[in-house]
Parts: C-alpha cells; sequence; structure tokens
C-alpha cells in the first residue's frame, strides 16, 4: 500500500502514541478531530495534514458514485491518474478482477488488522477513488470502533468497498447540550450538522449509519456492485434497530441522482463552498424505521421549501442543473398560480408584455414547472440559473451557449407553453 511503510499493526500502534497526549478538540471538525488527524498527518508525511473546511465539519466524504462515468469522482480522477494518491503513495489494484458475480462481507477493524493483505485491497481502492484521502483516514479506519467496513469479493479479489460510521442516538441530556451550543461530541457530523444547521433536532436521539465511502474497482463499474454494497448495509442496519442512512458530499447532479435512484431524501445543502471539492455539500437521508422514514420526509419537504429562496441568495453558484433536480417534487402549495398569474404567462409567451414587467410571477411559474418535471433539465437550467438565481442574460448566455437575449426569451416561452397552453411568437 505505502511504499516506505509496512502497514502492521505495531506500526499503526506506535503510530497512534502521538494521539495519546492530546486534547480532545471540541466544535467543528474530522471525526476524531482536526488536532489529531494533523498530528498524524505530520508524524508520517514530515509535513502538516491537509487543511479542511471546518464549516462542512472536515470530514465530508465525497458519496462516491463508482458506477458513474464521472472521472472526476470515481477513481482514476480525482484520486490520481497516474496511479498515485494525492499523498505521493503508490495504489496498487489488480489490472483484471475476476468478472464473476461477488460476495459481500462485512468486516471491522480487527478482520483488517489481521490481514495485511486485505487491509491493502480495502485501502488501496479507497484511496484510488477518493481524491482527499490522507493518512489519518488509516487511522480512522483502524482505530474508530464506530466504523464498519462492506466489501464486494469476486474470487477473493477486493472490487467494492463501502465504509459507514455510526452516529447520533443522543440521550435526551446530550441532545439539549448540543442544541444549545454546549457540546459537539466528536465523531456525529451528520446528526448534529442537520440538527444544528437545519433544525432538525429529533435526528439527534435516532440511529445514523453514515456511508463516508463507496469505491468499486475500476474495471466493475456500473455491473450495480455499489448498489449490492449499499443495500446490504442498510439490510443490516435495518435488522439493527438503526433509523436512518445518512450521506454528505460534494454535489453535483450525478451524484444526486445516485443516491436519489437509491432512495435518499436531500436534507441540507451547506452554505460555503468546500474549497477542495468546489461544490457545496449535500446532505441526504434514507429512513429505515418508521421514525426514520417520518424524519427524512419532513426534512426533505422543509429543504425544498426552503430552497428556491436559498438560490436567489448563498446558493446562487449552485449548478442550475442540479437546482432543478433539487426542486422537483417540491409542493408549491405557498406559491399558487392565479387565473390573473396565468393570463400574464400567456401574455408573455405570445410577446404581448415584457418578461421584466412580471418578475415574481414569473418566478413562481418556474417553480412549478421544476417541481411537476414538466420540462427537461438541460431547458430548464439556463432559465433558472437566469429567473431565480438572478444570473445577468450575459452569462447564463455564456455559460449554456445561448445565442443572446432574444434566444433565452424565446426558450422561456417554450417552457411556459407546458402550464399556459400558448406557443410562443417565433421570430
Amino acid at each position: 500500500l505505502l511504499d516506505d511503510h509496512e502497514i502492521r499493526p505495531e506500526f499503526i500502534e506506535q503510530r497512534a502514541e502521538v494521539f495519546v497526549q492530546l486534547p480532545e478538540t471540541v466544535g467543528h471538525g474530522r471525526a476524531g478531530g482536526e488536532a489529531q488527524d494533523a498530528a498524524f498527518d505530520e508524524a508520517w508525511l514530515g509535513g502538516p495534514g491537509i487543511e479542511v473546511d471546518a464549516t462542512v465539519a472536515g470530514e465530508v466524504e465525497a458519496g462516491v458514485d463508482p458506477e458513474d462515468a464521472h472521472a472526476s469522482v470515481s477513481g482514476g480522477g480525482r484520486g490520481g491518474v497516474d496511479g498515485r494518491s494525492p499523498l505521493g503513495t503508490d495504489v496498487e489494484l489488480d489490472e483484471s478482477p475476476p468478472a464473476v458475480a461477488p460476495v459481500i462481507d462485512v468486516l471491522g477493524p480487527t478482520d483488517l488488522l489481521a490481514s495485511e493483505s486485505l487491509l491493502r485491497a480495502v485501502f488501496g481502492l479507497l484511496v484510488n477513488a477518493h481524491y482527499q484521502t490522507r493518512p489519518s483516514d488509516l487511522r480512522q479506519l483502524l482505530d474508530n470502533p464506530d466504523v464498519s467496513i462492506w466489501i464486494a469479493r469476486a474470487e477473493g479479489a477486493v472490487v467494492g468497498v463501502l465504509q459507514c460510521v455510526t452516529e447520533g442516538g443522543f440521550d435526551a441530556s446530550m441532545a439539549q447540550q448540543v442544541l444549545n451550543g454546549a457540546r459537539r461530541p466528536r465523531g456525529h457530523l451528520l446528526p448534529q450538522s442537520l440538527a444544528v444547521h437545519a433544525g432538525i433536532d429529533a435526528v439527534l436521539a435516532q440511529k445514523v449509519l453514515r456511508i463516508q465511502r463507496i469505491a468499486v474497482h475500476p474495471q466493475r463499474r456500473r455491473q450495480g456492485i455499489a448498489r449490492a454494497l449499499l443495500e446490504a448495509a442498510a439490510a443490516r442496519a435495518g435488522s439493527l434497530h438503526y433509523d436512518l442512512l445518512g450521506c454528505a458530499f460534494a454535489a453535483d447532479a450525478p451524484l444526486f441522482a445516485f443516491w436519489d435512484a437509491l432512495g435518499f431524501a436531500p436534507a441540507r445543502l451547506g452554505v460555503r463552498i468546500d474549497p477542495a471539492s468546489a461544490a457545496h455539500t449535500l446532505f441526504m437521508l434514507r429512513g429505515l424505521s418508521e421514525p426514520g422514514q417520518a424524519l427524512s420526509a419532513e426534512a426533505a419537504r422543509c429543504f425544498r421549501a426552503d430552497l428556491p429562496w436559498s438560490l436567489g441568495a448563498i446558493h446562487a453558484q449552485l449548478d442550475a442543473g442540479l437546482a432543478a433536480d433539487l426542486l422537483r417534487g417540491r409542493n408549491c402549495e405557498d406559491l399558487t398560480l392565479s387565473a390573473d398569474d396565468l393570463e400574464t404567462l400567456r401574455r408573455i409567451v405570445i410577446g404581448v408584455r415584457p418578461v421584466e414587467t412580471a418578475a415574481g410571477v414569473l418566478w413562481r411559474a418556474l417553480l412549478h414547472i421544476a417541481a411537476d418535471g414538466v420540462a427537461a433539465t438541460d431547458a430548464l437550467a439556463p432559465l433558472l440559473a437566469w429567473r431565480l438565481q438572478c444570473h445577468s442574460v450575459a452569462s447564463v448566455c455564456r455559460r449554456y451557449a445561448i445565442q443572446g437575449g432574444r434566444a433565452l426569451e424565446q426558450s422561456l416561452f417554450g417552457v411556459l407553453a407546458a402550464l399556459t397552453g400558448a406557443g410562443p411568437v417565433q421570430g
């Protein structure tokens, strides 16, 4: 796994001595503590650790879609096209893993410590697939009793890895201290972020299995391995009375589509753009128990209810195509379109009322269209960027290769026709 170090239990034990004298860190940071991770990176690499934006709780693992052809996310992209991790360590993967159906197993840290070859295979696959892997991640993998690893093996070769961590399950006293800002227990990224930043207080008491990473061998992607790993973890979590599955990742449309297809619903979109991923962090939930299902549904409802306003403010730079996907399914009873509004839209479409004289009606109309999913994302995205995210006509035309303001308006008229039944005037 690492040319300069043998990964054996005694080596991990020696490195673990670095952390014994470190105080617990309080506040937002990686599960396990920013100070500990920085110390581990420095001890191993002889230099400072990778800086992580604490505003997204540091340990926001990319919820990698290993079966998507999005090379910048899945292995070979951010993980290093030259076969090396960002740490400068070699990653050796089996070039031709068996093509047979894999067998799914769950492992713990002791299983990995007992087999160096298995540890190399598992961590090598994680390094290959994830652009922010660092030595402290190996410590967490082996030293955190709340971490579980699911692997897919084809004739003994590791072709897929799912890394999870147990979070939440706070008693009433601890939950109240978290909500009051008095405590920030380490290792509970998702429930604390959703409670403190999104007002979803009930999540603190629920037992959450957060998916930290998924990695599939480059030669075995798009074969259902990631889905099989996740469903196996979900089934076991349900049998152990977990309430929720959760994930947090650098938001983009393909990743959202992956998690959405697996039954996850959006719960929170981070305020700041993570400098490492150049994206907002998206938190998603999937209910397992009845309370978990109710919480996930309510969190998604509240998220979609608030999203239209944030798109014009803190999320103005969010990819508009992703915004369209996130708005799909929103209940728009709070943004009704009256008969007068529909008449206004009809007049806009036939060209007898200028677009800029009906900003409010257009804003509501586009939200209805996005929520109902009646327009293709490619057609809707530039219109959301223009009318909801308040981008200039010039920037929208440049971004979406539209030939000027008149062409952009014609695109708007075509989409609005779904509501009005009126065809746009050409020319």
